[in-house]
């Protein structure tokens, strides 16, 4: 038995979802158990992100813990994490996970929503990014932002390992990821699929397919290849496209 715990922002809203709903529905896809932490309650519309309302950092911490005490009696467990609101919630994930080094943890760096309404804050604070790069980044099994998200790359200078995705590069033919190890940078290539850039909530299943695939595989290079095959499983269905690595 195997279990993915979800430390990320709530999206209940229609349609295609992010964050612990698009955590669950990659687990279900997978067939792993699931176990939600709500570290930000958030509401959309239309118009983009319009409420963020990080969840008291005591009430995270004590969840998580009580997560990994129940996936502890089922056997394999692994942890992701998303948008996390402030940094008081990433120093208690942070101390969670000091407590449990074994556990593969990967880091989903959420910051800001595509679109939201003015004066809404962002998923996660400037206080909470400087304390997730120095607190949680040297504790993450794998950080997986975006290439926006990597920018020169120094901001993620603590993190063991890093999986820049380029899916958000739509102008390429290709998919190219940049696998980052102590310093030495690999590339990844896979066909892309046409409109997938524009599909909500990819980057929250990915972080979750990487995460049960490095508890499943426990290598990276296998979990980054396992984690691909869910996504564009349901990368194809969302599109309504044949996944041409079946054919």
């Amino acid at each position: 038995m195997a279990m993915l715990i979800s430390v990320a922002g709530n999206d209940p809203g229609p349609g295609v979802r992010a964050g612990l709903q698009a955590d669950a529905e990659m687990a279900q896809r997978v067939g792993v158990h699931f176990r939600g932490v709500v570290a930000v309650e958030t509401e959309q519309d239309e118009g983009g992100l319009r409420r963020v309302e990080p969840r008291p950092a005591e009430e995270v911490e004590h969840q998580l813990r009580e997560a990994l005490m129940e996936a502890a009696m089922l056997g394999e467990v692994a942890i992701k994490t998303g948008a996390l609101g402030t940094a008081e919630v990433v120093r208690a994930v942070a101390r969670v996970a000091a407590d449990w080094p074994e556990v593969p943890l990967v880091v989903d760096p959420v910051r800001q929503a595509s679109r939201r309404h003015e004066g809404v804050p962002p998923l996660l604070d400037e206080q909470g990014w400087q304390c997730m790069q120095t607190e949680l980044f040297p504790l993450a099994w794998l950080v997986t932002p975006n290439r926006a998200e990597y920018g020169e790359g120094s901001e993620f200078a603590r993190a063991r390992a890093v999986l820049v995705t380029g899916g958000d590069e739509d102008e390429l033919a290709d998919v190219v990821d940049l696998l980052i190890v102590d310093g030495v940078a690999r590339e990844r290539r896979e066909a892309r699929l046409p409109g997938a850039e524009h599909l909500h909530g990819t980057g929250c299943r990915h972080a979750a397919a990487l995460a049960m695939g490095w508890m499943r595989l426990g290598e990276l290079d296998a979990a980054v290849e396992f984690a691909a095959i869910p996504l564009r499983s349901w990368m194809a269905e969302q599109l309504g496209l044949a996944d041409p690595r079946r054919d």
